[in-house]
């Protein structure tokens, strides 16, 4: 056996930074843009949003759906419910509201709400 041990087995690739510097020259290197992206829901708007659902709603509001919205919301309780979570009906629309709430707080001008509003308004 060498006196470098394992570290010359196959078995034992060496390290990619080793590799990466002879076989990649400048002019292959591309710069990627969607490397930096941040996620899009941060866990801190996620916490924000658990508190809020918690708490219990003492304000009443009767909101009008179509069958296929309410057949969906009726599959997501029940997918929901087999992973022993449970999800009510009035939860995912409050989760809903939140989140368009806080998509609004952060860029009134280019949130969800606001380019739904131009598409409904052409």
């Amino acid at each position: 056996m060498k006196p470098s041990g394992l570290a010359d087995s196959p078995l034992f690739p060496r390290k990619i930074e080793e590799k990466a510097k002879f076989e990649i020259s400048p002019s292959k290197i591309t710069e990627r843009k969607h490397a930096t992206m941040t996620p899009r829901y941060h866990d801190s708007m996620i916490a924000t949003i658990a508190r809020s659902v918690r708490e219990v709603g003492k304000e009443v509001s009767t909101y009008r759906l179509t069958v296929q919205e309410k057949e969906t919301l009726a599959e997501i309780i029940y997918y929901f419910r087999r992973g022993k979570c449970r999800l009510s009906e009035n939860e995912i629309a409050r989760i809903a509201i939140n989140i368009l709430i806080e998509d609004f707080k952060t860029d009134k001008k280019s949130c969800m709400l606001s380019r739904i509003a131009e598409v409904m308004k052409a």
